[in-house]
């Protein structure tokens, strides 16, 4: 590869990574934020995750140490399979719904707006769970809460 190509490659990456349009999802790429980042722009009209759409919630803990002590991480949230539904597009939406609550949108209810939390979409058997990590054991139950109150 030229350099000059090669020059023009690295400036495209940090100009794209720069603006946003690259995803935190993509381990390979450093972004220039640890917030997440929406890739496409759009904010979904309402949360991702609501009543209508979640199956079930239950807490998610961690073993730690070799004694059988349990630290609560959060919360894991399964939402039913859907025509067209797709990991990576319901992955793009809750990164665009938690952009707009780390941009200063509030919604007391969803458990994407707990301040440091982070979220992974998992394909499963009959639909997705989404992993809600918090940061520390106080916003894990503000998570775990939150999930909880979307099950009914």
């Amino acid at each position: 590869m030229s350099t000059t190509r090669m020059l023009t490659s690295v400036a495209a990456v940090l100009t794209l990574t720069s603006v946003g349009c690259m995803s935190q999802s993509n381990p390979g790429i450093a972004t220039t934020s640890s917030a997440p980042l929406c890739t496409t722009g759009a904010v979904p009209d309402a949360p991702v995750l609501s009543p209508d759409v979640v199956v079930s919630a239950a807490k998610w803990q961690r073993r730690e140490g070799k004694q059988m002590l349990y630290r609560l991480r959060g919360a894991k949230v399964r939402l039913a399979a859907q025509p067209g539904l797709t990991e990576q597009w319901l992955q793009e939406q809750v990164d665009c719904q938690m952009a707009s609550y780390a941009s200063g949108e509030t919604n007391g209810a969803d458990p994407l707006a707990v301040p440091g939390v982070k979220a992974r979409v998992i394909g499963v058997r009959a639909g997705f769970v989404v992993e809600l990590e918090a940061a520390d054991a106080q916003a894990a139950r503000e998570v775990l809460q939150r999930a909880l109150a979307l099950n009914g």
